[in-house]
This record gives structure tokens, C-alpha cells and sequence, in this order.
């Protein structure tokens, strides 16, 4: 057995394997050591034939999603080696086989995914200032595509990564000559990368693939320009995701492109292709109206009926999440001009107040002065003091109001509170 698992390793190097034994999925050697630190595990050893016994871990199979899930954000690529055959009637050693490698972009179990976020693989092919990218959701098998053309590309496409924001990125080499690019995906991205071989990109196997996936008329289907450099870009992200998910690459057929509005999405009837042309004068409007049609032709789509209702919810979701982004977008700018003019208002109220304090302290004085010169004595100033005290209380209670409400230092408030004992 541990022949079989050594054999297997080697074809999976850089991943993690799960090795199914009975109602378990266990890890040996440096995967034990690594799946044990980072998940904590228990970790045991078994004796293989060497000097020393093989490191070992393991997580029940019914409930390995959840591990699976916490290696990936981590970083790391998990291989799922499965018994092949029931292992009470097996002949001998027990069949298995690597039946997919799950991936950060890959991921498409329900229960290692966001409600409210699709989980996108971007593949980009760059050359020289023009770039073709592919934004894909396998597990609503729908890819986004675009061809870019600019004098300074860097720009363009980081915008497209940030619109985006995938788990997981493919790049061809060409892409290793541009530091800029690959610096910023290395410091403010958290992604996985694979650097996809040169060879993959050949126009012969690039054809072919496309063939395969989209029909002999791949470039009317999908809007995929043969002379483009989406091609090469859609192309390896096919062969990536044959290598991985094994089966289930076929479900990838929904192909909307953004690099004209009048582009038609693969595989619609000539009524829905008409309905969203007919929404293309607005770029954001053509984006949303397109995932609400395709969130409809979603239970078209050739899924397991356990998987169709939540691919639904997702790709309705996304609408969602558009709307989100823009609203986000614009209460963050409202915040920031009330914020500016909440300041203004500060100051300038601060300063009215300031001002008003400094006129009713210099008015009082004044008045105070005039009452002085104009009485003859304290006491008869009170006196007229207290007549308009009774004026000012007769006006505010005009009109049937039976309550006055009045400050604490003005005249009546004084003649209440015996401050004005001659008055009173």
C-alpha cells in the first residue's frame, strides 16, 4: 500500500495528498508534518519498512471538506486520492486514484464557499502592452473574458484583478519579465499563483482545446477573437482546470465578454441575445442585466440538482453584489463631502456662538448703563424692570399658550427666584 501512495505522491509533488483508507483520509511524511501543524492534528506514525516510522495524520473522509477548506486558505493545493473500488471486494490491494486537486480557484463544494462572493481562477496571458484575461467561476461555470490593448498595460490589468479579486492566478511566463505586475499580485493580493509552461500556449494545442470545450465554431460562440490573445489565455486555464478537477470542466460553457458591449454570451437563444444588446448604452446596466439573465438560464445549466439551487443564489448574488459596490462607492463619497461640510458648519456655528456670547455680555453691560442714568435709585429701576418683565410674560402667553418656558437669566426668571427682592 505504501507503494501505491509513494507512486502517486510523485505525480502530485506539490500537493497535499489525501490518501483515502477506509473512513479515513490520511497524510504521510512531510504532508503529515504539514497538515498536522496547520490543521492540529494528532500526529502518529506507521511502519512502512523504513528505519524510522512514516509520520501520519488523517480527518475522517465525511467530514474533510472543512479541512480542505482551512488548508486552502492557507495557501496550499490539496489532491483527493480516492478508493476506486469497494475495498470488501477488491482483489488484492485496493484500487485508487486521484480523482481531483483542489485549489483556491477551484473550489466548488457549497460548504468551502462565500453565499454573497463568486470564487473566481484569473488566467492572463501578457504581451507586450496588450494582455488577454479570463476571470472564471468554475463552480457556476460561467468565464468572464477581456482583451487589453493599452500603452501602459500594468494599469489595465491590475484594474481588472481589483474588480474581480480571484483566489487563484495563472500566468505565462512573459508575464515573470513584468516586476511591476507581478510585484503588486505578490503584495497586495492574497492569491495563489501557477506559472503555466510555455508549451501550453502553443496555437495548435490552443486551437484544439478551445474546440473541445466550445465547438468547432469557438470563436463565433464565445466571442473569442482567433487572433486575439484571450485565446491563449482561456486555453490554459482549460487545461488547468482538466488537469485538476479531472471531470466536470464541461460544465464551463457561459462566456461573457467585456471587451464590447454588442458581444453575445455563448450558448444563449437569439431572444435572450437580443434582450441584453438591448441593454448595452450603460457598461455597469449591460454587466447587471446579463447576470440576471444568466442567473435565469442557471437551471439550464447541467448541474446536480443539490448543486443547482445554491449556483442560483450565487450567480443572483453577484448582481448583489455589484449594486453593493457601487452604492459602497457612493456613500463613501456622500461621507466625505458631509464630513468636509460638517466641518465648515462647525466652525462657522462655533463661531456664531463665540460672536453671540460676546454680543450678549456687551449688550447687557450696556443696558445696564442706560438703567443707571436713566433711574434715580436701585429701587425704581427694579421696579420698571419688573413692569416689562410682566409685558414680556403677557405677549408669550398670547394666543391661549398656558405655559411659559423662559431662560434662566432673563427678567421674569429673576423675579420668580427673589433676585429682585424690592420688585417682588
Amino acid at each position: 500500500m505504501m507503494q501505491q501512495y509513494m507512486d502517486i505522491k510523485k505525480q502530485y509533488k506539490d500537493e497535499i495528498l489525501f490518501y483515502r483508507i477506509g473512513d479515513f483520509y490520511e497524510m504521510f511524511f512531510d504532508d503529515a508534518l504539514t497538515a498536522s501543524r496547520e490543521l492540529d492534528l494528532t500526529l502518529t506514525g506507521k511502519q512502512c519498512g523504513m528505519e524510522e516510522r512514516a509520520p501520519m495524520c488523517g480527518v475522517p473522509f465525511h467530514s474533510y471538506e472543512g479541512y480542505v477548506a482551512r488548508l486552502i486558505a492557507k495557501g496550499y493545493k490539496v489532491a483527493i486520492c480516492e478508493q476506486m473500488e469497494d475495498p470488501s471486494k477488491a482483489k488484492g490491494l485496493v484500487k485508487r486514484d486521484i480523482i481531483r486537486v483542489v485549489t483556491p480557484g477551484t473550489v466548488i463544494e457549497s460548504s468551502m464557499l462565500q453565499d454573497d462572493k463568486n470564487n473566481y481562477i484569473a488566467s492572463i496571458f501578457l504581451k507586450g502592452n496588450a494582455a488577454g484575461i479570463c476571470f472564471a467561476d468554475v463552480s457556476t461555470g460561467t468565464a468572464h473574458i477581456t482583451e487589453l490593448k493599452r500603452e501602459k498595460i500594468v494599469p489595465a490589468v491590475i484594474a481588472e484583478l481589483c474588480r474581480y479579486h480571484p483566489s487563484e492566478v495563472l500566468m505565462n511566463p512573459g508575464m515573470l519579465d513584468c516586476r511591476e505586475l507581478t510585484g503588486y499580485i505578490k503584495k497586495n493580493m492574497t492569491c495563489s499563483v501557477e506559472l503555466v509552461e510555455e508549451e501550453r500556449y502553443a496555437p495548435g494545442l490552443v486551437a484544439i482545446s478551445l474546440e473541445n470545450q466550445f465547438g468547432r465554431n469557438w470563436d463565433e460562440t464565445t466571442s473569442i477573437d482567433k487572433k486575439g490573445l484571450v485565446r491563449f489565455a482561456m486555453a490554459a486555464l482549460l487545461e488547468y482546470l482538466h488537469t485538476t478537477q479531472i471531470k466536470g470542466v464541461e460544465r464551463l460553457k457561459t462566456v461573457i465578454s467585456s471587451m464590447k458591449q454588442e458581444d453575445v454570451i455563448s450558448g444563449r437563444d437569439g431572444e435572450l441575445a437580443a434582450r441584453i444588446t438591448e441593454h448595452v448604452n450603460d457598461t455597469t446596466e449591460f454587466r447587471d442585466y446579463g447576470i440576471e439573465v444568466l442567473a435565469i438560464e442557471t437551471k439550464r445549466i447541467d448541474l446536480p440538482d443539490e448543486n443547482k439551487a445554491a449556483v442560483y443564489e450565487r450567480m443572483i448574488s453577484e448582481r448583489g453584489n455589484i449594486a453593493a459596490s457601487y452604492e459602497a462607492q457612493g456613500n463613501a463619497e456622500a461621507k466625505r463631502i458631509r464630513n468636509e461640510a460638517d466641518k465648515t458648519v462647525d466652525i462657522t456655528i462655533s463661531e456664531a456662538n463665540s460672536q453671540s456670547e460676546k454680543l450678549k455680555a456687551a449688550g447687557e453691560a450696556e443696558y445696564m448703563r442706560i438703567l443707571s442714568e436713566v433711574y434715580d435709585t436701585p429701587e425704581e429701576a427694579d421696579f420698571y424692570e419688573f413692569m416689562r418683565a410682566l409685558d414680556m410674560a403677557q405677549k408669550a402667553l398670547v394666543g391661549g399658550n398656558k405655559t411659559l418656558v423662559v431662560s434662566s437669566d432673563s427678567p421674569i426668571a429673576k423675579i420668580f427666584s427673589g433676585q429682585w427682592g424690592q420688585a417682588e
